[in-house]
């Protein structure tokens, strides 16, 4: 799953996905509201729960992925 960064939306990670996408992954691009809600409510109700796999993200929203830590 593909994580755009703040204040971006999904079409900034697009390439990336293109690439990793030729090279036989399967990508999820995922948008979210990234200014219009808080980092919590971002991860606990925009990002899907169930994501088996790696999540690429771009600078802050590294910490969006620490919500899924067990």
């Amino acid at each position: 799953m593909l994580l755009h960064g703040m204040a971006r939306t999904e079409r900034s990670m697009g390439k990336l996905g293109a690439e990793l996408t030729k090279e036989g992954y399967f990508v999820v691009n995922y948008g979210y509201p990234s200014t219009s809600l808080d980092i919590e409510e971002i991860a606990t109700s925009h990002i899907p729960k169930a994501v088996f796999g790696d999540v690429v993200n771009d600078s802050g929203t590294a910490i969006i992925t620490r919500f899924y830590q067990p």
